[in-house]
């Protein structure tokens, strides 16, 4: 059986400043894309498709039950064509079976909803979100493919730069040919970009190879159970993970409607500019704290992981107070409509600093097969920080819930940071010498490819 050519070394550094670059980028054309719709959608328009979208990435998320995460670790350690097509077989098998079942409950809330009592706006965000459900969840699953085959920054690539863009080409397609701009004609618009780049990049190159082979898998239904077993500690660290970011929106809409939501959800997306860093580097160094961890060398694996944290955080640091001073240009360009978010968004961006305090530490726990703990600790913490955003934006309406959120996310990384001092004596903090930059510049070997017969 021939193999994958093999992957060239890289260095983390060099990697993730691969993957920022195109983050930026990414993100430059996020808020233009963003400013377009909400300009043209309103508050209340943009409130409803962003809660739509909040929902369908929660269930894209939950689809996979964990088999993504599994992918992604089995293969950074192979290079074996036929392993590579198996794992993306079996990740792609197993969403689909969950997500079809997802999709017919999202539909029954839709269809039955006057029955059981749901709101005529959750009907909407049912809808809506059934609509994004399927494009959303096959994107995911390409980055987890790419990700240890062409590196972060090519992974992320095409979903960063041409979804946006083509985003805001059919936006503006609409809008001069005077249609109706609302929110379901922006989540038909967001899907089809989405499926289209989807169904173009997995037939180019190495994707190419291994979803073609892939699709030629016979998987047993006995196959798949056993990789939802297997993958559903994973379920909880990646469901809570979307929650801690994506059910916020929902909070919102459910206790200061549509328009509140809006301003929320695109002040936080300002605010995550400064989380930028600290995802980019989980990623790039997952694969070599998998390594390390493997080899039992938990110090090296602590200290790559301190190195890494104090570069996140300067980074952070960096990019949240440029955006806080940019702040006025972009509610400018949104209009009077969304004045509020000059009110919360410093309080968010000194939540996604403190999120790099404790660096890439979930790459480390994925590495040291802490999932369970990390799952039944997001899992604790989500409803904790739900109901605090809750009662707080009852409270205190938009900036209430700004607080709200801070306040939680300084208690979620302190439980983080003292969840693995405890299970494994590592104290995950930033390390600021004069040899931590040495730590990202070492190349990482790529797997040594297996014998072939």
């Amino acid at each position: 059986m021939p193999t994958i050519p093999a992957r060239k070394p890289v260095t983390l550094l060099s990697d993730a400043f691969g993957a920022m670059t195109v983050r930026v980028v990414g993100m430059v054309l996020l808020f233009a894309s963003t400013t377009l719709a909400a300009r043209v959608l309103g508050p209340e328009e943009y409130g409803a498709f962003n809660a739509a979208f909040s929902l369908a990435v929660l269930l894209a998320t939950l689809a996979p039950l964990g088999a993504d995460r599994i992918m992604l670790r089995n293969l950074s350690t192979t290079d074996s064509t036929e392993v590579n097509a198996h794992e993306t077989a079996l990740t792609h098998h197993t969403t689909a079976v969950v997500g079809i079942a997802l999709f017919v409950v999202l539909m029954l809330g839709v269809l039955l909803g006057n029955t059981v009592g749901i709101s005529d706006s959750w009907q909407v965000t049912f809808f809506l979100s059934a609509v994004m459900f399927f494009p959303v969840a096959l994107t995911y699953l390409r980055q987890w493919v790419a990700i240890p085959m062409l590196g972060t920054r090519q992974a992320l690539m095409p979903e960063q730069t041409i979804i946006p863009l083509g985003f805001m080409v059919i936006l503006w397609i609409l809008k001069v040919s005077g249609s109706e701009l609302t929110a379901f004609s922006a989540s038909c618009a967001y899907a089809g970009v989405m499926l289209a780049l989807w169904l173009w990049t997995v037939q180019q190159g190495i994707l190419g190879k291994i979803y073609a082979q892939a699709t030629q898998q016979q998987l047993t239904l006995a196959a798949i159970a056993q990789r939802v077993r297997e993958g559903l500690p994973f379920t909880g660290v990646a469901l809570g993970t979307a929650m801690l970011n994506r059910s916020l929106p929902l909070v919102v809409v459910a206790t200061c409607g549509f328009s509140a939501a809006a301003q929320f959800s695109i002040a936080h997306s300002f605010a995550n500019l400064a989380g930028i860093p600290l995802g980019i580097l989980n990623l790039c160094i997952l694969p070599r704290c998998t390594t390390l961890v493997r080899n039992s060398s938990l110090h090296e694996a602590s200290r790559l992981v301190g190195s890494t944290a104090g570069l996140a955080l300067l980074m952070s640091a960096g990019i949240g107070i440029t955006t806080c001073i940019l702040s006025p240009v972009a509610i400018e360009l949104l209009g009077a409509s969304y004045s509020q978010i000059s009110l919360i968004l410093w309080l968010l961006v000194i939540a996604a600093v403190c999120d790099a305090i404790p660096g890439p530490s979930i790459a480390l726990l994925q590495a040291m097969h802490l999932e369970g703990l990390w799952s039944r600790i997001v899992l604790t913490f989500v409803p904790l920080q739900l109901a605090t955003v809750w009662f707080a934006s009852h409270l205190g309406g938009l900036t209430g819930a700004a607080i709200g959120y801070l306040v939680t996310r300084a208690i979620y990384n302190l439980l983080i940071v003292g969840a693995v001092y405890y299970m494994r004596g590592i104290l995950i903090v930033p390390r600021f010498s004069l040899s931590w930059i040495s730590e990202p510049l070492i190349p990482q070997r790529p797997p040594e490819p297996e014998p072939t017969h």
